[in-house]
């Protein structure tokens, strides 16, 4: 395949994914009264990682999440991989 013309359909196909999970992390949170800063932390590290999670809410100054974001982007990763695992077993 060549890189060039399957790149753009990715990537478009990588930020609709993004976008929606997104919207549904907001309106979900908005249901539920959740703080909005919650629930971005919550979204960026289950999309980046513990890495991007930490920069995000030291760049925000939310010092105090950044122990809860990396916790839980260490735990979303973790059980990311677990059921990779477990249906590649199956």
């Amino acid at each position: 395949m060549d890189v060039i013309n399957t790149a753009p359909s990715t990537f478009l196909f990588s930020v609709i994914q993004v976008m929606v999970r997104l919207a549904m992390t907001l309106l979900l949170g908005k249901l539920f009264c959740i703080d909005m800063k919650l629930l971005l932390l919550a979204s960026n590290a289950n999309i980046g990682g513990p890495t991007t999670a930490c920069a995000m809410v030291t760049a925000k100054g939310w010092t105090s999440l950044v122990v809860p974001g990396f916790s839980l982007a260490f735990w979303s990763l973790h059980s990311n991989f677990s059921w990779h695992w477990m249906w590649i077993d199956l």
